[in-house]
């Protein structure tokens, strides 16, 4: 008879044994799904994150970009319009010259 209470009591045991290991694992089970879910939020926040980072550098680097623009458009007025007046300036000198050689030319006809 004593046998017959000792495997009954070991058949709970064993019972009881497998019923914490299966809550355990259950446990296991769902704290790894919250790590799972965790970690794709994460990613997930992590790349809208990059995407902003990035759209960010772009507008930054355009915006360097036309400054850098805008200084050498400037650059180019400057010396076009500095260009333009030494155009002038030797246009100028040369009427001058022009007219001094003209005057020259109508003294020497009028002393001849």
């Amino acid at each position: 008879k004593l046998s017959a209470l000792e495997k009954k009591r070991e058949k709970a045991i064993k019972a009881k044994l497998r019923e914490q290991d299966e809550r355990r694992e259950e446990r296991l089970r769902a704290a790894m799904r919250k790590i799972s879910k965790d970690l794709k939020k994460q990613t997930k926040e992590m790349a809208v994150q990059a995407k902003k980072d990035a759209v960010a550098l772009i507008a930054k680097e355009k915006g360097e970009r036309e400054e850098e623009d805008k200084e050498v458009h400037q650059e180019l007025a400057d010396t076009m319009k500095s260009l333009g007046q030494r155009a002038r300036g030797v246009v100028e000198e040369r009427k001058e010259g022009d007219k001094r050689e003209a005057a020259k030319r109508a003294s020497d006809v009028n002393e001849a």
